[in-house]
């Protein structure tokens, strides 16, 4: 099974690799074709290995090992290592999506490219960006300005190079109960029965509940599929093939923000450090300790991941105008929706 991101890097999945079913890479966001994949400029690998071996590395922090040639992961049941300079493999034990993620990123920096933790839209090839964290209204915000007639590009995470090239990337929205109002007709054909009380219930023990199922790999990846909390929907089902686009160039960056007691619309000047925290935490989120360990042991390369980051955010923005909406903590996501479109 071979998949394809921005037809640049190729991604084979060993055919004993037990999770194929929930590789997030679906059809929308990724390609099959062998072509395309023989023309890729950097690979990763996943292997099956239910019995990995790390005898030469050493324990560096709690459950992590590592040396100059790789290092294991063993809550998460991965081994990372580069074959080459522009091949990396992901063998593992488990269903390992987060490591996935984490290496398309650092892939993408190699080819002078990043993932960005934005909800994006565009019209006439003209892109708007709205990085921010998470839960602040981007998934309303794009909801709108679509029925306003912009397009969707991406949704939480879309692709930026440092010429302001926005790639877009509709991976599944996750839709949660306090989505309903936005989403009626595509609740009641995918039921979500979660309400807000028992959604406290469920955050409250997910971190315990996912460490005891992560020693299971198989009612980890079940419990992913059927989480009550939430739905995965392709947007190309919410809102149609004729109002998604594939790419265009970056035009304004508002950053949105739900931290003041009064809305505030105002200029601002350097968008890409707050952008650049955001999506390392969005993409490397509690394994950041292991790249960090990875670049003390020369596996990875300091200056290319971070530095790079953080200077294709920059240039990317430098010559656009950057800007802040800020929306009270107490008001609705719709809110936040509906002083968006009254600046634009």
């Amino acid at each position: 099974m071979i998949k394809t991101v921005i037809d640049k890097i190729g991604i084979k999945i060993d055919e004993k690799y037990k999770w194929k079913d929930t590789i997030f890479l679906d059809k929308y966001i990724s390609s099959d074709d062998i072509d395309i994949y023989n023309k890729c400029e950097c690979y990763i690998d996943i292997k099956y290995n239910e019995n990995i071996d790390y005898s030469k590395a050493r324990e560096i922090d709690h459950d992590i090992y590592c040396c100059e040639e790789y290092v294991f992961d063993k809550q998460f049941g991965v081994k990372i290592y580069f074959e080459k300079k522009n091949k990396c493999v992901i063998e593992s034990n488990q269903e390992c999506n987060e490591w996935l993620v984490i290496m398309i990123q650092i892939m993408l920096l190699k080819l002078n490219y990043s993932f960005i933790h934005a909800a994006s839209v565009s019209k006439n090839q003209k892109a708007i960006l709205l990085p921010s964290w998470g839960g602040v209204g981007k998934t309303a915000c794009v909801s709108k300005l679509v029925d306003n007639g912009y397009k969707l590009l991406g949704d939480d995470l879309n692709i930026i190079s440092g010429n302001a090239e926005i790639l877009g990337f509709p991976k599944a929205f996750v839709l949660y109960f306090y989505h309903k109002d936005l989403f009626t007709e595509i609740f009641e054909k995918n039921k979500i029965k979660c309400g807000n009380k028992l959604n406290k219930f469920y955050n409250s023990i997910i971190p315990s509940v996912k460490k005891i199922l992560r020693k299971i790999p198989f009612l980890l990846s079940y419990a992913r599929k059927h989480n009550p909390q939430s739905k995965k929907v392709s947007p190309y089902e919410i809102f149609g093939q004729d109002k998604i686009e594939k790419e265009a160039f970056l035009k304004r960056v508002i950053w949105l923000d739900r931290s003041s007691d009064e809305i505030v619309h105002e200029k601002m000047d350097d968008i890409a450090d707050k952008a650049t925290a955001v999506t390392i935490n969005e993409i490397f989120t509690n394994r950041i300790n292991v790249i960090l360990i990875m670049c003390g042991f020369d596996i990875l390369n300091y200056d290319e991941i971070f530095i790079r980051w953080n200077e294709i955010y920059k240039n990317a923005f430098k010559n656009l105008k950057q800007e802040i909406l800020n929306v009270p903590r107490e008001e609705n996501v719709a809110k936040v929706a509906e002083e968006l479109i009254k600046i634009l």
